[in-house]
């Protein structure tokens, strides 16, 4: 697993690799299916693809949330105003 053989460069686990720094913190680690029903105890940590796993989202796209603050506020009151006006 190319990614999780990187040496750790800072940090209490510095010189050690991903995998060895999460077995000295007590996880216990698989990485495949098979193993992940058989493993046991109370952190399991899943190593299940050697680099980034592909995007598979397929929902709806957000959308971007609603502006805040006086230019919104200003406009809505234009608004209101000349709506009173005709």
């Amino acid at each position: 697993m190319q990614r999780f053989d990187q040496v750790i460069t800072g940090g209490p686990h510095a010189g050690k690799t991903v995998i060895q720094s999460a077995q000295l913190q007590g996880d216990n680690m698989t990485f495949d299916a098979a193993n992940l029903d058989a493993a046991s105890g109370p952190r399991i940590l899943g190593l299940f693809n050697a680099g980034n796993m592909s995007l598979k989202w397929t929902s709806l796209i957000a959308a971007p949330p609603p502006r805040r603050g006086r230019a919104v506020l200003k406009t809505s009151v234009r608004r209101t105003s000349r709506h009173w006006r005709r």
